[in-house]
């Protein structure tokens, strides 16, 4: 969530505060998807650095059980060109986990295990 785009937004400010960076489903979406636009005007960093991300892919649905996109949504193809401009942009190795059909208050429990993994390997 918000969580997520701090942690987004820290890496493009200041990736080398950290070696490992964990978003959980990260609020793309917030403010226009000014975190988009500012990995377009970010400075490239050589540091290599590791960032894991959860998504779920559960889509919310309305009461006929048909899919609704939301003011929350930022589509699959937005999001990936997203993360590839990370990982050029700031040399991150940037590792996404699907979650499956998760909800979004679901993440978060679901990536603990990986992010414990990956900060024990840093």
């Amino acid at each position: 969530s918000l969580g997520g785009l701090f942690v987004l937004h820290s890496l493009m400010r200041r990736p080398d505060a950290f070696t490992g960076y964990y978003a959980a489903s990260p609020s793309l979406w917030w403010d226009g998807g000014a975190i988009m636009t500012m990995a377009v005007a970010a400075p490239t960093h050589p540091r290599r650095c590791t960032l894991l991300i959860g998504e779920g892919s559960a889509v919310a649905q309305d009461r006929q059980g048909r899919p609704r996109t939301t003011r929350f949504h930022v589509d699959a193809a937005e999001r990936d060109a997203f993360y590839h401009r990370l990982q050029t942009r700031s040399a991150a190795n940037v590792k996404q986990i699907d979650l499956g059909p998760l909800p979004h208050g679901a993440t978060f429990g679901a990536t603990i295990a990986p992010a414990l993994r990956l900060a024990i390997r840093l």
